[in-house]
């Protein structure tokens, strides 16, 4: 699963754009994210934090093997576009809720 979040320039277009995101690049490594879809509580584990050109996101976004994984793209730092923030999570748990 890929999700594509653009962080908003300044505090106060958080409340109109994508505010569930703004703090996305405060994650770490062994953070979990929980996802709900379709009455299903997906917990994702967050494994690696990359900041990359533009150029370099298809390297990130393709998944050969067979795991179940979230990738949170955005861009960096926080409100531009300069560079891509990539969260690359594996999913640890799902249940249903």
């Amino acid at each position: 699963m890929v999700i594509i979040s653009q962080i908003p320039g300044d505090w106060y277009n958080t409340t109109r754009s994508n505010p569930e995101f703004y703090l996305v690049y405060k994650l770490l490594p062994k953070d979990i994210i929980q996802v709900f879809y379709n009455g299903y509580e997906f917990n994702y584990e967050v494994t690696n934090i990359l900041k990359v050109n533009e150029d370099q996101v298809s390297d990130f976004t393709v998944n050969s093997d067979s795991k179940k994984s979230l990738t949170i793209l955005s861009g960096w730092p926080p409100g531009t576009i300069w560079q891509r923030l990539i969260i690359l999570a594996e999913l640890v748990e799902d249940q249903s809720i």
